[in-house]
């Protein structure tokens, strides 16, 4: 979710903040600015008649930070992920298809499908649906 769809580095230097302190911060998740074409992609995927999930990682020494994801997702994806959020900090656990990530680390070089790599090597949204659409 966090530099996928929703905006956690753009917000964190608006606000000047160092992203160990934003994900601490009580309403930062809640407040979140979509990504550039998020909503877009996200419908384009969602009528290709792809099963989407949102699979999500929030900092343990924030609990209040869950909250605001589901309340951010319902506000942005209500009907395509109602009832379609993953809270883990092991996401190579999910069997999908495909995960789109915008971080290297072991839950995503141990993911069992494929994994795309958003914002590596100009991996935008255009460009996701664009390879998703050629894998099917």
């Amino acid at each position: 979710m966090d530099g996928v769809l929703a905006d956690f580095v753009g917000e964190a230097n608006r606000r000047n903040l160092e992203f160990d302190k934003a994900e601490l911060l009580k309403g930062f998740y809640r407040d979140l600015p979509l990504i550039q074409d998020a909503h877009w992609a996200v419908n384009e995927l969602y009528n290709m008649g792809h099963d989407l999930y949102i699979c999500t990682t929030a900092p343990w020494g924030n609990p209040e930070a869950w909250k605001e994801k589901r309340e951010w997702v319902e506000e942005h994806f209500n009907q395509v992920f109602y009832k379609r959020i993953i809270m883990t900090h092991h996401k190579n656990l999910i069997e999908a298809d495909i995960l789109i990530d915008d971080r290297e680390g072991a839950s995503t070089l141990n993911f069992k499908g494929n994994w795309i790599w958003f914002g590596q090597n100009g991996m935008n949204w255009k460009e996701i649906v664009i390879y998703v659409q050629n894998l099917v």
